[in-house]
């Protein structure tokens, strides 16, 4: 989402429970929502591309962050605060901002 309505509606709209959600730790961020089937597929380079999309749509100046995720299942909205949430069971990794993030999106049409 781009703006806390954004991240409100796909949090209750798009994603299911275990669709994996993506924020930058201790920042105001855009959210990203991952629908993935095996977890165990996640690798640096994924973080990678996931993280600098959110730097790139946060405009956040940093070729590095902490990034958290954890399973949608473990979110809850914030009752009075458009796009805010709690989270539990949460992970952090260390990402590195990869200016050619879009071209090594590949996209399922």
């Amino acid at each position: 989402g781009k703006n806390s309505q954004g991240n409100d509606s796909l949090r209750n709209s798009w994603a299911s429970k275990n669709d994996f959600w993506f924020h930058l730790d201790g920042q105001t961020s855009t959210h990203a929502y991952l629908k993935i089937a095996n977890p165990s597929c996640f690798t640096q380079e994924l973080f990678n591309l996931i993280g600098s999309s959110i730097i790139h749509h946060t405009n956040v100046n940093s070729q590095s962050a902490n990034l958290i995720y954890c399973h949608v299942k473990d979110l809850k909205g914030v009752k009075g605060f458009s796009g805010m949430v709690t989270f539990k069971h949460e992970k952090k990794i260390l990402i590195f901002f990869d200016k050619e993030w879009q071209k090594r999106i590949k996209r399922r049409d």
